[in-house]
């Protein structure tokens, strides 16, 4: 049984939860109704970027904990099959409830939504999976020094450049694209290989999370007040700053330890599941019917009123899923769904090997 690092773990429940709450202050309709420069204004944008790093920590952790795993085709079998159990039955769901709302394209959607960009994360991962093999490869043949090497020139051109001069000269797309993740995936291999965590204490890397997300709000806050079509500029997944808040917030996980054994289950059982309540709020049908401006009115709230509902609408949407995904996997369980998938690789690996 392989050995989960519990900071990790916890990383990816954290994250996951810092994605719904994303998803609750956008899509959700509460940022698009403030008031500009109001308490609320200031206090949404403030936890708008706290968590705005988690995407960037997921992509980090892949590459962290893929660098020295064995890669197996399985895996991307199991995701695929993890995807299209909800897409379908999702869209079931609504052509039972909702029939009105469902067409034929919508169908085509749930049974093919890697190719139809169902999701933009999944779709990207998909990609990115198929070279992850390579990538372990060449970060494991680096030098100390071509890894560091390769980290400063990610740093200089694809963060601060592209940043300053306000032009996505290599079509990062923002961060919302396979290469980005590709390259997350790179520096989470080298953070592992350089052992970062040996030279950042956890005190430092919590210091320098706090320092970028206050960098990033104060330059927003800035910029809406004298220049409002640059507020965005240091709010995005390739923002040196929110690039460096999310490398912080890994090495301060990384630092964590834990040795109950009922919490390292209860752990293992979120963090196994998290990815889960990512693909069910963000169904299409789900993300456009039910997400859509449902926390709008929180806006007119008090800031601490506010902030309170939000975070309690997350928590729902988050434990709601997680109870969701946890069925879903029972039922995988059940049907030995991995160990299948695991069985149809064998077979085809024996094959290539009589070739």
């Amino acid at each position: 049984m392989i050995k989960r690092h519990m900071g990790i773990e916890c990383l990816r429940i954290v994250s996951m939860f810092m994605i719904v709450i994303l998803h609750t202050l956008g899509q959700g309709g509460i940022l698009s109704n403030l008031e500009m420069f109001s308490r609320q204004y200031y206090s949404a944008w403030l936890l708008e970027i706290v968590a705005y790093c988690s995407v960037n920590c997921y992509a980090l952790i892949s590459g962290y904990v893929g660098i020295n795993s064995s890669f197996k085709y399985s895996r991307i079998i199991l995701l695929w099959l993890q995807v299209i159990f909800y897409t379908v039955v999702i869209t079931l769901f609504f052509t039972i409830l909702f029939p009105e709302k469902i067409t034929g394209d919508m169908w085509l959607n749930a049974l093919f939504p890697f190719t139809t960009k169902q999701y933009w994360y999944m779709s990207a991962y998909f990609g990115m999976f198929f070279l992850i093999p390579f990538m372990n490869a060449g970060i494991n043949t680096f030098s100390k020094n071509k890894m560091r090497s390769f980290l400063v020139t990610v740093v200089i051109f694809y963060l601060f450049m592209p940043t300053v001069m306000g032009i996505d000269t290599f079509n990062l797309g923002g961060g919302y694209s396979m290469i980005w993740l590709c390259l997350l995936y790179i520096i989470g291999g080298c953070i592992k290989k350089l052992d970062i965590v040996q030279v950042m204490s956890q005190k430092k890397a919590m210091v320098l999370f706090l320092l970028m997300i206050f960098t990033s709000w104060l330059s927003k806050c800035f910029l809406d007040a004298y220049h409002t079509e640059y507020g965005m500029t240091f709010v995005s997944f390739t923002s040196p700053t929110i690039f460096f808040a999310a490398v912080a917030l890994l090495i301060f996980f990384l630092h964590i330890h834990i040795y109950n054994e009922k919490v390292v289950r209860i752990v293992n059982v979120f963090a196994s599941i998290s990815l889960g309540v990512y693909i069910i709020h963000v169904n299409p049908l789900i993300w456009n019917n039910i997400m859509w401006n449902f926390a709008a009115d929180y806006a007119n709230n008090r800031s601490i009123v506010m902030l309170i509902k939000i975070f309690i609408a997350a928590v729902v949407i988050y434990l709601g899923c997680s109870v969701i995904d946890l069925i879903r996997k029972r039922i995988f369980e059940f049907l030995k769904i991995a160990e299948r998938c695991k069985m149809i690789e064998n077979r085809v690996e024996k094959i290539n090997e009589k070739r």
